[in-house]
């Protein structure tokens, strides 16, 4: 697998519905989304990739209550750093918000992990 693969295995283990980088509109709540925001690239002096990639990931929490989504990345947090398909580390703490423009209001939590997974 994919280290991809492998990470939203492992956060649809919290949560089933998981999204890359956004929902559908009028998603069931809670709901994640994850995608790439950088990360090290892996290659050798001889300029070729390693087996493995280092990337960085933010994953976000959404719920209709605030403690809802920062419970929801807490246990995504302890999932992922648990996980054994891949190594993760939080990058960052959680960071949290709400858009009380929508009814009713969606809160999330977004917090970022440092992936070490297959190529």
């Amino acid at each position: 697998m994919s280290l991809e693969a492998d990470v939203v295995t492992v956060l649809q283990g919290q949560c089933p519905r998981v999204f890359p980088s956004e929902a559908p509109v009028n998603t069931l709540r809670p709901f994640v989304t994850w995608e790439h925001i950088g990360g090290d690239p892996l290659r050798y002096i001889d300029n070729t990739a390693a087996a493995q990639r280092l990337a960085l990931l933010q994953i976000n929490s959404y719920a209709s209550t605030k403690a809802e989504a920062l419970t929801l990345a807490q246990d995504i947090e302890d999932a992922l750093c648990a996980a054994t398909g891949f190594s993760a580390r939080p990058s960052a703490g959680v960071r949290g918000d709400h858009s009380s423009d929508v009814e009713p209001a969606l809160y999330w939590a977004l917090q970022e992990f440092e992936v070490l997974g297959t190529r």
